[in-house]
C-alpha cells in the first residue's frame, strides 16, 4: 500500500478531507496512467490518495482484476478511462 499527499498541504489539513483509493495492480500501463492523472490533477489536491495492488487480496483481486484500475472515494467507484471532470462530479456529489 502506498499513501501518496500532495506537498502543497500541511498533513494536519489532510486528514480532515476524503481518502480516495485507486486500485491497480503490477505491470499496468492503465494504473500507471490513473496514478499520474491522480498525482497530476488539482482536483484531489489535498486529499489522500491510498494506493492498493488488489494481486495481494484474493476479495480485492476478485471483484477487481478485470476492471483497475478502478479510483474509488466513499462508496463512488470510477472505472479507467476517468477525467478529472468525473473526479470533480464524484467529490461534489460526497461532501
Amino acid at each position: 500500500m502506498l499513501v501518496l499527499v500532495h506537498q502543497d498541504y500541511p498533513a494536519q489539513t489532510i486528514y480532515a478531507k476524503l481518502k480516495a483509493t485507486l486500485y491497480i495492480t503490477e505491470q499496468c500501463t492503465l494504473c500507471d496512467e490513473a496514478m499520474a492523472l491522480a498525482l497530476s490533477s488539482n482536483v484531489i489536491k489535498g486529499y489522500v490518495l491510498e494506493t492498493v495492488d488488489v494481486a495481494y487480496d484474493d476479495g480485492l483481486f476478485c471483484k477487481y482484476a478485470n476492471r483497475v484500475p478502478v479510483l474509488k472515494i466513499a462508496e463512488n467507484e470510477l472505472n479507467w478511462p476517468f477525467t478529472e471532470s468525473e473526479i470533480r462530479a464524484v467529490l461534489q456529489e460526497v461532501k
